[in-house]
Protein backbone atom coordinates (compact mmCIF):
# COMPACT_ATOMS: atom_id res chain seq x y z
CA UNK A 1 0.00 0.00 0.00
CA UNK A 2 1.47 3.32 -1.01
CA UNK A 3 2.37 5.83 2.10
CA UNK A 4 0.10 8.43 3.07
CA UNK A 5 2.52 10.60 4.18
CA UNK A 6 4.40 10.27 1.07
CA UNK A 7 1.39 11.68 -1.01
CA UNK A 8 1.26 14.27 1.80
CA UNK A 9 4.68 15.19 1.07
CA UNK A 10 4.40 15.75 -2.72
CA UNK A 11 1.52 17.62 -2.31
CA UNK A 12 3.21 20.14 0.23
CA UNK A 13 6.25 20.69 -1.93
CA UNK A 14 3.73 21.73 -5.10
CA UNK A 15 1.42 24.05 -3.39
CA UNK A 16 4.55 25.64 -0.98
CA UNK A 17 4.18 29.66 -1.94
CA UNK A 18 0.83 28.98 -3.65
CA UNK A 19 -2.38 29.84 -2.88
CA UNK A 20 -3.68 26.31 -2.72
CA UNK A 21 -4.20 24.36 0.67
CA UNK A 22 -4.58 20.58 0.96
CA UNK A 23 -7.80 19.71 2.29
CA UNK A 24 -7.37 15.16 2.97
CA UNK A 25 -5.03 12.83 1.38
CA UNK A 26 -6.97 9.50 1.58
CA UNK A 27 -5.09 5.95 0.31
CA UNK A 28 -7.53 2.78 -0.20
CA UNK A 29 -6.01 -0.72 0.97
CA UNK A 30 -6.45 -1.06 -3.20
CA UNK A 31 -4.06 1.83 -3.71
CA UNK A 32 -7.11 4.65 -5.03
CA UNK A 33 -5.23 8.11 -3.91
CA UNK A 34 -7.37 10.73 -3.45
CA UNK A 35 -6.18 14.07 -3.33
CA UNK A 36 -8.91 17.32 -2.12
CA UNK A 37 -6.90 20.45 -2.69
CA UNK A 38 -8.67 23.81 -2.72
CA UNK A 39 -8.11 27.72 -2.66
CA UNK A 40 -10.02 30.88 -1.10
CA UNK A 41 -11.36 31.24 -4.14
CA UNK A 42 -12.10 27.47 -5.65
CA UNK A 43 -9.48 25.73 -7.31
CA UNK A 44 -9.39 24.94 -10.97
CA UNK A 45 -9.98 22.16 -13.37
CA UNK A 46 -5.93 23.03 -14.73
CA UNK A 47 -4.66 23.27 -11.19
CA UNK A 48 -6.05 19.76 -10.01
CA UNK A 49 -4.21 18.16 -13.34
CA UNK A 50 -1.08 20.22 -12.53
CA UNK A 51 -1.17 18.51 -8.98
CA UNK A 52 -2.02 15.12 -10.42
CA UNK A 53 0.71 15.41 -12.58
CA UNK A 54 2.93 16.25 -10.12
CA UNK A 55 2.07 13.45 -7.65
CA UNK A 56 2.18 11.02 -10.51
CA UNK A 57 5.59 12.07 -11.75
CA UNK A 58 6.52 11.77 -7.81
CA UNK A 59 5.39 7.83 -7.57
CA UNK A 60 6.56 4.21 -9.26
CA UNK A 61 4.37 2.92 -11.13
CA UNK A 62 6.70 0.08 -11.71
CA UNK A 63 7.03 -0.37 -7.85
CA UNK A 64 2.92 0.00 -6.94
CA UNK A 65 0.52 0.39 -9.40
CA UNK A 66 -2.09 3.18 -7.96
CA UNK A 67 -5.19 4.67 -9.01
CA UNK A 68 -5.24 8.82 -8.65
CA UNK A 69 -8.02 11.40 -8.00
CA UNK A 70 -7.14 14.97 -7.59
CA UNK A 71 -9.93 17.07 -6.90
CA UNK A 72 -11.72 20.03 -4.64
CA UNK A 73 -14.17 19.04 -1.96
CA UNK A 74 -16.50 21.45 -3.28
CA UNK A 75 -19.45 22.72 -1.40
Amino acid sequence: MIDREKIEELVKEYIHGSDLFLVAVKVSSSNKITVLADTKEGITIDECALLHHHIEKGLDRDVEDFELQVSSPGL
